[in-house]
């Protein structure tokens, strides 16, 4: 089975199409899923499957939400940091742009490679401009949040 890598996802979601007929039996899901907008997602239940990546030989048991009519299987970031298939860099320490050159060569060739230097001119007025949609903090990382936000220095 095939899915979309989405590290913006706390669980992993399948469609109903894709159970194996009974192979997995349906519990009840424990927590609602909200999409883009926040949404409520209609969840019909969830099992747990042990899921494996061919390439790498790596696996992982998850819990799997499952979801009438999705489009596309999406792969959650615990599953996703589970199996290895993405890195978290939390600082960089190198300054050089030599060393990316070097140790990272595929980063600087093909589709997203500027040929030339690129300059963009702003005009005086221009003010900052982004669409975010608000996520919710990841379970995994609310007790980092909490502590985090306990040490703020709230003086002015």
């Amino acid at each position: 089975m095939n899915f979309k890598i989405d590290t913006g996802a706390d669980v992993t979601v399948i469609d109903t199409a894709n159970i194996p007929k009974g192979k997995y039996p349906l519990c009840k899901a424990d927590r609602k899923l909200y999409g883009p907008g926040r949404n409520l997602i209609p969840v019909l239940g969830k099992f747990t499957a042990k899921l494996k990546l061919k390439q790498q030989n790596t696996e992982s048991i998850q819990e799997v939400y499952v979801v009438e009519k999705l489009e596309q299987s999406l792969l959650g970031r615990p599953a996703i940091e589970a199996m290895k298939l993405i890195y978290k860099v939390n600082t960089v320490n190198v300054i050089s742009d030599k060393y990316y050159r070097q140790n990272h060569p595929k980063l600087f060739k093909g589709l997203g490679k500027l040929k030339d230097t690129y300059k963009i001119r702003l005009s005086q007025d221009a003010k900052p401009f982004a669409v975010c949609a608000p996520r919710r903090v990841p379970i995994p990382l609310q007790q980092k949040v909490e502590k985090e936000l306990l040490y703020i220095d709230c003086r002015i």
